[in-house]
């Protein structure tokens, strides 16, 4: 009972209030960095208004050919500015018009006859502070407050609330790491160091901290993974099974909700499940292969089913528009690419990506997977910064090692005669998530490789304990040899 309460309650607090400590000081930290997509988030915030109310027909919904984004984050970052909006006590007043006196007016996210009475309403405002959000981006909130004035204190203060949602968020992929190391290592210890490694990595703190989707992503991404894991386990009861099915479809929809490539989290279940049903085919496990198939049918329909229900926008047309939105998602990409601005941030070959992650994980200072405060360097040429050098280049080198070792170990592991479940899913997992981010990664940006993080950490963790283990019984044979 004692350790229970240690693994499940003790831990898993510790862990949360450590992290959203540290975590919830950066993110509203004067001297933090302000980025633009947090106002496209937040300036979308009104989304969580009409859909509260049930104002499904309201035209704001209707963003064909102009919004293809999903809009959870939108309703997220709405509801963490909605009790101030609800404390204006204005009649005939709606949150658009709040985010508008608010400075975070964000039109190119409708259809210009869709908001005529908003265009309206900021054209008579002659107190909006006009910020030019993409030059503001890169800016810290302090330099932000020296270039446009005390006025937009008002929109920081959107940002800062909202960023805090995104902390909590992020504390809570952390907390569901630590559960996922658990199920995977059966080593408290183990679960442990990977929470640590992970919640600490440079790149998660950069963008765990923002109002951004990652936060959100990560955080649903992480538990249905967690999921996958406990649905692959053939021991688990059918009752259990088939609630951990319509669960694991829940949290598909609201991660592809966050973003659309949360559809890989279906696809790693898919791979994983046909594994399993091949070794299951094998022993001849008819009646369980049968139970499989049925718990994935009704994860898929639980999916499809609430990723809808979540956006009105799909209420009609609704393959059309579920269409609009990855073939939409795709042409910015492509705009992205050709874009002037970003012609020495593309990566045009396969080759040139897979050389950017294994450079930006495994081999540069500024590696993704270090913890930040290896980072962010000492003054130049002290002893904390020799040590700090030192320090960053023997993690990087055992990093390689482990994550070598791992891998064999991995590989070796899936080729045995029964398979390890836990091991069929990283693996699945880590080539999904892995040539997805190859295939889709055409510009040098790192936050487009964050789903990364989580797999390295992982086989590195595997490699250490497969080395361990290997050096323990090469010590036990040399003592008694």
């Amino acid at each position: 009972m004692k350790d229970k309460i240690i693994k499940y309650i003790v831990f898993p607090l510790l862990i949360f209030i450590v992290f959203f400590v540290i975590y919830s000081k950066k993110a509203v930290n004067s001297n933090s960095l302000y980025y633009y997509d947090e106002y496209s988030w937040i300036g979308r915030g009104y989304y969580f208004e009409l859909l509260i109310n049930g104002d499904f027909n309201n035209k704001l919904w209707e963003v064909y050919n102009v919004d293809a984004d999903p809009k959870l984050a939108s309703y997220i970052y709405g509801l963490a500015n909605y009790p101030t909006y609800k404390k204006v006590n204005k009649k005939n007043y709606d949150m658009f018009q709040f985010l508008i006196d608010k400075n975070m007016f964000a039109p190119e996210f409708q259809s210009e006859r869709n908001i005529s009475s908003y265009i309206k309403y900021y054209q008579q405002k002659k107190d909006y502070l006009y910020w030019n959000k993409a030059e503001a981006n890169g800016l810290t909130i302090n330099k932000l407050v020296q270039k446009y004035g005390l006025g937009i204190e008002e929109s920081l203060k959107l940002i800062l609330r909202a960023r805090k949602i995104a902390v909590i968020f992020f504390c809570l992929s952390i907390l569901t790491v630590y559960f996922i190391g658990g199920l995977f290592f059966n080593n408290l210890f183990l679960a442990l160091i990977l929470s640590i490694f992970y919640g600490g990595s440079f790149l998660l703190s950069e963008y765990g901290v923002i109002a951004y989707t990652e936060p959100i992503f990560l955080f649903f991404f992480n538990t249905g993974l967690f999921l996958i894991i406990k649905l692959l386990n053939n021991k688990i009861l059918r009752r259990k099974r088939i609630f951990f099915s319509i669960l694991l479809g829940v949290i598909i929809a609201f991660t592809n909700q966050t973003r659309l490539n949360g559809i890989l989290l279906l696809f790693i279940y898919y791979a994983a499940v046909f594994l399993n049903i091949i070794d299951l085919f094998k022993r001849k496990q008819v009646i369980l292969i049968k139970e499989i198939i049925f718990s994935t049918i009704i994860t898929t329909i639980s999916a499809f089913t609430i990723y809808i229900l979540l956006d009105p926008f799909l209420y009609t047309n609704t393959f059309k528009n579920i269409i609009f939105q990855y073939q939409g998602t795709y042409q910015q990409s492509i705009n992205q690419y050709y874009s002037v601005s970003h012609i020495s941030e593309r990566l045009a070959t396969i080759k040139e990506r897979i050389l950017f992650v294994y450079q930006n994980f495994f081999k540069e200072q500024y590696s993704y997977i270090l913890p930040y405060y290896l980072v962010n360097s000492f003054k130049t040429y002290t002893y904390l910064w020799f040590l700090q050098i030192l320090t960053k280049n023997i993690l990087l080198i055992t990093f390689n090692i482990f994550f070598v070792a791992g891998f064999i170990s991995l590989i070796t592991r899936i080729k045995k005669t029964i398979l390890d479940y836990r091991h069929t899913v990283l693996l699945v997992y880590f080539l999904v998530t892995f040539f997805s981010t190859i295939i889709s990664l055409s510009l040098a940006w790192g936050r487009y490789t964050i789903l990364l993080i989580l797999p390295f950490n992982l086989i590195i963790l595997s490699g250490f304990v497969t080395i361990y283990r290997l050096m323990k019984k090469i010590l036990s044979k040399t003592r008694f040899g």
